[in-house]
């Protein structure tokens, strides 16, 4: 599979680079789902960090940052911007 569309399978994409499966699944983590909506960086909160990624995305999301289109619609928008901002804080 190639989950994150960047025409490299994931199971290579792993190999070449562990840190990518950190929990060491064999699903690359950039492409699992997020504890809450909004946390793009999976650090367990909405924040900061969270924002600047939407925004450095805004468009269409990279490879590196699939997450930061927060509603999975193929873009990074107003949307995104605003389930990240209505979910600002602590994950529950």
């Amino acid at each position: 599979t190639d989950c994150n569309g960047n025409q490299i399978p994931d199971s290579a994409e792993i190999l070449v680079d562990a840190s990518l499966d950190a929990n060491h699944n064999g699903v690359l983590d950039a492409c699992e789902p997020a504890p809450c909506f909004g946390d793009v960086d999976l650090s367990g909160a909405v924040n900061g960090i969270d924002l600047a990624i939407v925004l450095q995305n805004w468009g269409v999301p990279s490879p590196k940052y699939p997450r930061a289109d927060i509603n999975g619609d193929g873009q990074v928008n107003g949307s995104d911007l605003a389930l990240l901002l209505s979910n600002w804080g602590g994950c529950p």
